[in-house]
């Protein structure tokens, strides 16, 4: 590449919400090894710590594509990366739901194959230069990038199908559960739905509408799905525990 990578701040105001973007990045890292550490085996943890960690990159990716990089390239590389981590966090996600608190029904070949080649299609889609994304994006367009409305709907269909699908898997089992179990169940409702809402609203409808100026305040909600899975699954019982 002949360019040289020019790797300054694009504005002042970048640098407070680098920050905040940093702190972000590092909270849902150590909830993912939190996650995974207090059950290396169970598929649940296994899932939700992947899906914490794809969050803590998209989060990443965020920062770096549209706060950092000035290089038309590396902004088009992390824009892209966006989606790309979007779409394996709700991919996990789902598969999570099917393991926690206990197994759902065992999913169909069929179904299985569809999720499987329609998360491989959206991938391919958003990673992929001059698609969704074109492969050089200047500074002055970071927020808003050269992307096709159509596979950006496309996108939002797949991400919102799947948000739907993981949540109707917690509610069925929230429904038929009682005890510890239900009460866990509230819990992982209560703090991935105001992260989901929230990231969905501003980094994903939000952009399609107006621009992608303000989806850095998406990955701010994961701190409260940190905090509060930190104090009631965590924190808490490990104090009842003691007592």
């Amino acid at each position: 590449m002949n360019e040289n990578l020019n790797l300054s701040l694009s504005v002042p105001f970048s640098s407070i919400i680098i920050t905040i973007l940093a702190i972000v990045f590092v909270v849902d890292l150590i909830l993912a090894w939190r996650t995974w550490i207090s059950n290396r085996k169970h598929p649940a943890n296994i899932y939700f710590a992947l899906t914490i960690l794809m969050v803590s990159f998209w989060t990443l990716t965020i920062m770096l594509g549209e706060r950092v990089f000035n290089d038309p390239f590396l902004i088009s590389v992390f824009i892209r990366g966006c989606y790309f981590f979007a779409t394996l966090l709700i991919f996990f996600f789902y598969i999570f739901t099917h393991y926690f608190p206990y197994k759902t029904s065992k999913l169909s070949l069929i179904s299985f194959v569809f999720l499987l080649l329609s998360t491989i299609f959206i991938v391919f889609i958003s990673i992929w230069p001059n698609i969704l994304i074109a492969g050089r994006v200047l500074p002055q367009n970071r927020f808003n990038p050269e992307i096709s409305l159509f596979w950006h709907l496309v996108f939002a269909l797949y991400f919102l199908t799947m948000v739907v699908l993981s949540y109707y898997n917690l509610f069925v089992k929230y429904k038929k559960s009682g005890g510890i179990w239900r009460q866990r169940l509230r819990q992982v409702i209560i703090a991935t739905s105001v992260a989901t809402v929230g990231g969905s609203i501003f980094s994903l409808l939000i952009p399609i509408i107006h621009s992608e100026i303000l989806d850095w305040l998406g990955p701010i909600f994961t701190l409260f799905m940190a905090a509060y899975i930190w104090y009631y699954i965590f924190w808490l019982p490990s104090r009842v525990d003691k007592n």
